[in-house]
Formats: structure tokens, C-alpha cells, sequence
């Protein structure tokens, strides 16, 4: 009896190693997500080398990202586009680059639920040539990272140009350089002049206010945030227009409506209500 069941054993373990299965738990290098292949909008234009851009967003903050790539032949083609939109942390995109120099734009909205703030980001960047690298720390290929990382800006604070920090690197036998970019955002609500989480009546009333006292002349009392998140159809100012989709958004909620902004922007407030 022992003699059947240490070969039956045997046979279930090598049963395991034939197919792959592992007997002890994988570790956390087997569990890391497979990039998301992002396909070019230019077909026939395919970069023909092993160099590597992976694209790792915020999982708080989707992005809308092109790929542009500037040469003689290729001026300013876009390559790729795509919304990202990743589901957890760790979620990254992939897409195959070669030799040259690129623009990555970054479009991203420093406001919840809009689409009308939008900001870009551009990041240009070189892809070296591998023939021609340096003979002390040689390499076949480029890998590059470009991580952005949402950033929570002050309410007084009014969102600058985003840059980039880059740190690079050559490991067996691979050019790696890794990219983070900060995208700056505002934590109040759209439409919320008052800041208390809530788009109402209030908040047309002070906003209707702060559009009269410009209007003649005085200057304003709104903070940087309470211009941007108030600003509904993104033309860059308070106007009479906002106070009126301030207005119509508020209707909406006290008929029991599911209130929508005019960019047709579901605000998230009232996810799935």
C-alpha cells in the first residue's frame, strides 16, 4: 500500500511541473499584470525595432494620451491615441517605439466630471538608435516608462505647466528610463462655489455674484479652484452662462432627475442613482 501511494504522489507531482503549476504560492513578480498592447492608428507605419514605451496612469485619474514621432518622412504622424483608463495601480500600456525623437500629449481634466477643463501635458523625448551605444555600457534595446501621478494642487494655487522627471539607466543589456509626470487637480466639485460638496442654489447665487462685481470693474473673489470648477463650459471665465448651467444642473436634482453637465459629462456624484 505505501508502495502505491508514494507513485501516486510522484505521479501528481509531475503531473504539476508538466503543466506549469507551481507547489508553493507565486510570487508576486508571477502575479504582475500583462501590459495592455496598444495598436497605431497609422497602419503600415509600425515601428520596426524592440524598443518599448510603457505607459503607467494614475488608476484615479484616466488620461487621454497621443504619440506623435517627428522625422523627415514622419513629421508629426500620430502613431498611437487612446483614452487609458486603468482598472488598479500597477495597470500599464504598451506600445513599440523606434529609433527617433517623439511627443507624448497628455490630456487630462483637473476637474471631476468634466471635460470641458481639460489640460495637455506634451513630453518630448529621443529614442537612441542601440548601434550607436556608448561602448562602456553597451545595450540592445530601449525600455521607457512614463508614469503620471495624480496631484492634489491647493485651492489658491493655480495649476502651472506639468514637468517631468527622468531617470535612466543601463541593465543587462537594456536602456531603461523611467518618466514621471504630475498632474495637478483640484479636490472641489463642479459647479461647488462654496465648497461644500454640494452643486445648489448657493452656489449660482455666489457665483452669479462674483460675475456682477467683475462685470463692473471690481476684482473678483473667487480662488484658482473656484474658477476652474465653476468655469461649466470651459471658456476659461465666469459668465452668466455658468450661473445658468449651475441653475439647470440643481433643477435637475431637486426633480429627482439625474442631473448632467452640458458636455454631457456624468457627474460622479450621482453614479449609478
Amino acid at each position: 500500500m505505501e508502495t502505491i501511494l508514494n507513485r501516486a504522489a510522484a505521479m501528481l507531482l509531475s503531473a504539476a511541473v508538466i503543466c506549469g503549476g507551481a507547489a508553493f504560492p507565486a510570487s508576486a513578480a508571477d502575479t504582475d499584470p500583462v501590459p495592455v498592447e496598444l495598436k497605431t492608428v497609422c497602419p503600415g507605419y509600425e515601428p520596426l525595432s524592440d524598443d518599448m514605451l510603457y505607459l503607467a496612469p494614475d488608476p484615479a485619474m484616466p488620461v487621454r494620451i497621443e504619440l506623435l514621432q517627428h522625422s523627415q518622412e514622419r513629421a508629426n504622424l500620430v502613431l498611437y491615441e487612446s483614452t487609458l483608463e486603468p482598472a488598479a495601480a500597477g495597470t500599464k500600456y504598451a506600445c513599440a517605439v523606434e529609433p527617433g525623437s517623439y511627443t507624448l500629449r497628455i490630456t487630462y481634466s483637473p476637474v471631476k466630471s468634466s471635460i470641458n477643463n481639460n489640460k495637455t501635458v506634451e513630453h518630448l523625448f529621443k529614442i537612441e538608435n542601440a548601434d550607436y551605444s556608448p561602448a562602456d555600457a553597451p545595450y540592445t534595446k530601449t525600455e521607457m516608462t512614463v508614469s503620471t501621478t495624480a496631484q492634489l494642487c491647493s485651492a489658491a494655487q493655480a495649476i502651472g505647466p506639468a514637468v517631468g522627471r527622468t531617470t535612466a539607466k543601463t541593465q543587462n543589456g537594456i536602456y531603461t528610463m523611467n518618466v514621471s509626470i504630475p498632474l495637478a487637480y483640484y479636490s472641489g466639485e463642479r459647479g461647488d462655489y462654496d465648497g461644500n460638496s454640494v452643486t445648489d442654489v448657493l452656489d449660482a447665487q455666489a457665483l452669479l455674484k462674483e460675475y456682477v462685481e467683475t462685470l463692473s470693474g471690481k476684482t473678483g473673489s473667487a480662488n484658482a479652484m473656484q474658477k476652474t470648477v465653476c468655469d461649466i463650459d470651459g471658456d476659461g471665465k465666469l459668465s452668466v452662462s455658468d450661473v445658468q448651467y449651475v441653475l439647470m444642473f440643481y433643477t435637475d436634482t431637486v426633480a429627482g432627475k439625474t442631473p448632467k453637465w452640458p458636455d454631457g459629462a456624468p457627474d460622479h456624484r450621482y453614479a449609478g442613482k
